[in-house]
């Protein structure tokens, strides 16, 4: 696979701890990044109540992109709307700094990719490995502009995070 076709998508996190609190998530524990939405934007999806918080604050390589305006008809949810796309470089690391994460809990991970043809290609395939850490967690194979992929994982955090 060839390293500068490595697209991130979209990702979107769901951390879970029992009993975790922080500023970062939400009421009920959890942390919803939105990729590529504007630096300093959250929002609330009317048919979630999910927050999501813009993806700034977690990683700094790759650009905020657009999905083509063809798609953005047939799109229900906002978090499909943008993208971070990562152009150069073989690894692209979000890191999520927040004290609701401890040593030895466990969290619930979800990725969302969607491809809505933001670089105008037309449906290059879009093709590349997630891992958590230095472990392989999945490949993402996004083989169309109006198709989708979702992965999760349960991770058990290696380290904790104290403010």
């Amino acid at each position: 696979m060839d390293s500068r076709f490595w697209w991130q998508i979209f990702l979107a996190f769901a951390m879970a701890p029992a009993g975790a609190r922080s500023q970062s998530t939400d009421a009920i524990g959890f942390l919803s990044i939105d990729c590529g939405l504007e630096p300093g934007s959250s929002y609330v999806d009317p048919l979630t109540n999910i927050s999501y918080v813009s993806d700034v604050g977690f990683i700094d390589t790759g650009v905020n992109r657009n999905i083509s305006v063809a798609y953005m008809v047939d799109v229900r949810a906002r978090r499909y709307l943008t993208l971070r796309a990562f152009p150069n470089g073989t690894r692209n690391c979000y890191t999520i700094r927040s004290s609701a994460v401890a040593r030895g809990s466990k969290y619930l991970l979800r990725a969302w990719f969607f491809y809505g043809n933001y670089d105008g290609l037309s449906g290059q395939p879009q093709s590349f490995h997630l891992h958590l850490g230095v472990n392989y967690w999945d490949r993402v194979n996004v083989t169309t502009a109006e198709s989708s992929y979702r992965t999760e994982i349960i991770a058990v955090a290696t380290a904790g995070y104290s403010v």
